[in-house]
């Protein structure tokens, strides 16, 4: 797919075509207004990344131009203007989506694949066409489960094909698909990527007329006959062990070339510092010029973008600190007004030597297995681990190697109760948790509240191998499951950002929204497995939204944690009777906050599975 950049920011736009390279998007870019116009008359697009700020033609005149002129093709605005008039003003002229720099790259290119699904006619997590296989979230391709070694170029052609498994493209037309503006091929290099991508489909196994030659009209995916195997669109896939989606080596490969890239750019962002500099010196000498003052504005506006990219929030804060003042400095600033502006220059400057932060993965191993625990029955443990051999599936004894179905043991509950309980802690306090369910035939009510205590998921009354399968082979099932969609409202920016760094490592797909009069179109657009909502916020308080969605039948189930600074009974008593999941302190470790989150999100996966499973 083909992506235009219009961004006359040179370190952002070099980032971003790095990034969304790396992702095997065809990249061109185009630096200001009118030049993106051009492109887009010349060349056809499946998306625009569009700038606000740029020179001759701002972003939103020109999005108005486009949508005037009839071009459909979806607009991410990208934006360092966080106020919601930029934003009402940008979605009015046409754009289908805005994001406020600084932005997480995860985040960016999730909502670039939301607007391509939609620009298109059929949503389809993987194409697939007989037996060749291609995963556009992972960028992997295979034939009969045989990994394929493509380049960037090789994995764009075939995505093409199976994008339109029954049109055929000419050279000209893939030309226009897969390669930018500057690059400027002839259409022999087409001729020699479809032999290159022949011979590697050939040696996986493919027949070597799979992408056939249609005289007079170019290439195209050669139609399955009917004794052949059938076309797939929806295929099915192969059984999974259910695990929220780790950090990936792909994303630790950005990571890494952004560091890179950063001391590429280090000499043009220390030339910025140094206008700001100059501006500085001016002020105090009174000779302070519009031209100069719109250059110092447009500096620091482009550095906290940057910076923002970059993970160096405090570099971000400091540079959008100096442009409002810039914005707004007063007629006559005073000794400590440019003793302010200076301390910030020189934060400033201070943070243009940081490296940007590492981002490790997270390895989540096998613990998304959910764990049988049976109440001192070893022979039922026996019972179970041979009757789920004869189902072929995979039980295995707490402490032995491999990946399984499920883990089990056998534990006491009754005899030397506080070991047992302690023991069982350090599985559900995990982070993230797993699945910890107690069968036992002797539980009674302190049992039960002793197991509550330490947020045991789920306690049956009852021994019975067959029922134990049976919830196992539920879990199974559960090979497709959506990641984890989570509503955070809260009208601090820091901590929408700090909580995106703290839940999107564990699979969590979070959505944020600081402006609470948009909370309702929000909700049903996200439609949240959780809610997190901010206690203290204008407009409409956390307690008020909470009471709105228990008031909906369609929400009267969904978790939702009210997050504060003042957890007071007072507090405890209002988020009770709004009909609140939980009440969370603010002032808590990182690592509680995720804990709680992640366990009230698997608390309610548990029970919507057992709901299922008794219908």
């Amino acid at each position: 797919m083909k992506i235009l950049i219009v961004e006359d920011d040179d370190c952002i736009a070099k980032t971003l075509e790095m990034v969304l390279t790396r992702e095997n998007y065809a990249i061109d870019i185009a630096t200001s207004g009118e030049a993106g116009w051009r492109y887009v008359e010349t060349f056809a697009y499946d998306l625009i990344l569009l700038d606000i700020v740029l020179p001759q033609l701002d972003g939103i005149a020109l999005c108005q131009r486009l949508r005037s002129h009839h071009y459909a093709t979806p607009v991410l605005l990208i934006t360092a203007q966080e106020s919601s008039p930029d934003r009402i003003s940008g979605l009015d002229a046409g754009a289908d989506d805005y994001m406020t720099k600084p932005f997480e790259f995860a985040e960016l290119l999730a909502r670039i694949r939301v607007l391509l699904r939609r620009s298109q006619s059929e949503v389809l997590t993987q194409y697939v066409w007989e037996h060749l296989r291609l995963d556009p979230t992972s960028c992997k391709v295979s034939y009969r489960d045989q990994l394929l070694h493509l380049t960037p170029k090789e994995y764009r052609l075939l995505e093409l094909f199976l994008r339109h498994p029954r049109q055929a493209f000419s050279r000209g037309r893939i030309l226009e698909h897969l390669w930018g503006c500057e690059e400027n091929p002839g259409e022999d290099t087409v001729t020699a990527h479809i032999k290159g991508l022949r011979h590697k489909l050939k040696r996986a196994g493919a027949p070597s007329n799979l992408i056939e030659t249609v005289y007079g009209l170019g290439y195209r995916l050669r139609q399955i006959n009917e004794a052949g195997s059938t076309t797939q669109n929806n295929p099915q896939k192969k059984p999974q062990k259910f695990r929220i989606n780790a950090s990936t080596d792909k994303e630790q490969d950005i990571k890494t070339a952004l560091r890179k890239l950063w001391k590429t750019f280090r000499q043009q962002n220390q030339e910025r510092i140094q206008i700001l500099h100059r501006s500085i010196t001016a002020l105090e000498t009174g000779d302070f010029q519009r031209e100069l003052q719109e250059q110092a504005i447009l500096t620091a506006h482009k550095l906290a973008g940057t910076l923002g990219v970059y993970d160096l929030h405090e570099g971000s804060r400091l540079a959008l600190n100096i442009e409002a003042w810039l914005r707004s400095r007063p007629a006559l600033p005073t000794a400590a007004d440019l003793q302010q502006l200076s301390s910030w220059v020189s934060q400033l400057a201070a943070e243009l030597q940081r490296e940007p932060p590492e981002t490790e993965g997270v390895d989540l191993g096998s613990w998304r297995y959910p764990l049988i625990v049976i109440d001192d029955h070893a022979d039922l443990v026996d019972r179970v681990i041979e009757l789920g051999r004869l189902q072929n599936l995979t039980i295995q004894r707490v402490g032995e190697s491999g990946a399984p179905d499920a883990w089990i043991l056998s534990l006491p509950l009754t005899d030397a109760i506080e070991e047992s309980l302690t023991r069982l802690q350090t599985w559900t306090e995990q982070v993230p948790p797993i699945s910890v369910m107690v069968f036992s035939d002797r539980i009674n009510l302190p049992l039960r509240v002793r197991l509550a205590q330490i947020n045991v998921h789920a306690i049956f009354a009852a021994l019975d191998a067959t029922a134990i399968l049976a919830l196992v082979q539920w879990f199974q099932r559960q090979t497709d499951l959506p990641t984890s969609r989570i509503l955070l409202v809260d009208d601090d920016p820091q901590v929408l950002t700090g909580m995106r760094h703290l839940l999107e490592p564990w699979g969590v797909t979070l959505t944020t929204l600081e402006a609470t009069p948009q909370f309702w179109d929000t909700l049903v657009d996200c439609t949240p497995d959780l809610i997190i909502l901010d206690v203290e916020m204008p407009h409409f308080n956390g307690f008020e939204l909470c009471q709105v969605v228990r008031s909906a039948p369609r929400w009267s189930q969904l978790p939702i944690v009210l997050f504060t600074m003042h957890n007071n009974l007072e507090t405890l008593e209002q988020a009770i009777a709004a009909g609140a999941t939980r009440l969370l302190d603010k002032s808590i470790a990182a690592s509680e906050v995720v804990q709680c989150i992640l366990n009230q999100l698997e608390r309610s996966r548990l029970v919507q599975s057992l709901t299922a499973l008794n219908q």
